[in-house]
């Protein structure tokens, strides 16, 4: 009895030490494929951000471009379209090229002083930077730095248990084994771990055959139901067909009925017709008497 104790609560303490190394290491999955995620996301949201930033930087080129242009095509309305247009000389003078070069400077002082304000890309580039990116990259760093705390769970986790798994069986170390184990001990179903180790294997071949045969079941059943709606369509097929060929006596009843109606009627309309001649005659033969 003291030595099924003794294997019992060793057992336990390996059960607690498995339990907290495959949730460490379940975190540590967790932790890996969230960088992953997060990596992309940061990679998505920097994309994004240069994206804004070059549309951002195009529209404040083309403010001065824009600019420019306009004043180009009005200098060259007044001095050139527009002569032309009244029939007047065009005289070119240094002055005009004077004007138009100061009022190029002016546009351009101008376009810069516009292009400096907010335009709808630089609030959506300041609104990634702020929101996406920032929070991205703190998320990253977040997860990166829990990565140390669980690898010590991890190593600590391995040192509690690492004297039993070297001395265990290698395809039962896991908790769900282990905790199977500690049952059959606990109620006395078995006196050693190769007991255990036998009954453990005995119930879950029995335990996949069960689980086999629920699904043969289940896939019986299913076509059981099928079989019966097949046999129900056919059945429904029947009485159809039976309904149909009843009608068709009914018509067949009703039509030899029409058709000894119409037959009594011609011998009476014949009969008719005799009577009506045999009267004729009987009236001519009393007229001619």
């Amino acid at each position: 009895m003291e030595n099924r104790q003794q294997t019992v609560e060793a057992l336990r303490y390996f059960y607690n030490g498995l339990v907290r190394l495959e949730n460490a290491a379940a975190r540590r999955q967790q932790a890996d494929n969230q960088i992953v995620a997060l990596q992309q996301q940061l990679r998505e949201a920097k994309s994004q951000a240069v994206a804004l930033n070059e549309k951002s930087n195009f529209t404040k080129k083309s403010i001065t471009t824009v600019l420019s242009i306009i004043v180009i095509a009005l200098f060259a309305l007044v001095d050139f379209i527009l002569p032309i247009a009244l029939g007047t000389s065009i005289t070119f003078r240094i002055s005009s090229i004077f004007n138009l070069a100061l009022i190029l400077l002016i546009v351009n002082v101008v376009g810069r002083i516009i292009s400096k304000k907010n335009t709808w890309a630089d609030d959506m580039l300041k609104k990634t930077y702020m929101n996406s990116v920032p929070q991205a990259e703190a998320n990253l760093k977040n997860t990166v730095l829990m990565l140390p705390q669980i690898d010590c769970e991890m190593a600590c986790a391995y040192a509690q248990v690492e004297a039993f798994i070297k001395g265990f069986a290698p395809n039962y170390t896991y908790s769900y084994a282990v905790g199977k184990f500690i049952e059959y001990v606990e109620n006395m179903r078995v006196d050693s771990l190769k007991e255990a180790i036998n009954l453990f294997e005995q119930e879950e071949y029995q335990n996949k055959m069960l689980n086999e045969s629920r699904k043969q079941t289940a896939i019986l059943a299913e076509q059981l139901a099928v079989q019966k709606d097949i046999l129900n369509t056919a059945k429904n097929i029947e009485g159809y067909a039976k309904r149909a060929a009843e009608a068709a006596e009914d018509i067949k009843f009703t039509n030899q009925l029409i058709a000894n109606n119409t037959a009594a009627a011609a011998a009476y309309a014949a009969q008719a017709a005799q009577s009506a001649k045999n009267t004729e005659n009987m009236i001519a033969d009393a007229l001619y008497w």
